[in-house]
């Protein structure tokens, strides 16, 4: 699994985990006076996993920003062709859905 940006990816498809993220990246923790309490795994905001990503495991970029540790690019490369799955920790689910897509990497000719 990879982030870019928060974005978390993984080689094949959804469903499958070659790797172990950080357990509960985030949540909410309802309290019966007041509003809900959001609570944030700091694990998902630091960059994890190096420069190459190979295909297996879990990778994260880190959240980037100036605000956050310094981080204001990023760069990853595939060494190995193939379809990687990625979704933002922030703003994408699981199943897919809000923010996710696909990563296509092809050999080059």
């Amino acid at each position: 699994m990879v982030s870019l940006n928060g974005l978390h990816l993984e080689q094949g498809t959804r469903g499958r985990s070659p790797g172990a993220p950080p357990t509960a990246t985030s949540g909410v923790d309802p309290r019966p006076d007041g509003p809900p309490k959001f609570i944030q795994n700091n694990l998902t905001l630091l960059p994890q996993g190096g420069e190459v990503f190979s295909g297996t495991g879990y990778h994260n970029s880190g959240f980037m920003g100036p605000e956050f540790v310094g981080i204001e690019d990023y760069e990853l490369t595939f060494d190995t062709p193939g379809e990687f799955d990625y979704l933002c920790i922030l703003h994408g689910r699981p199943d897919g859905t809000g923010m996710a897509a696909k990563v296509i990497v092809t050999e080059d000719s």
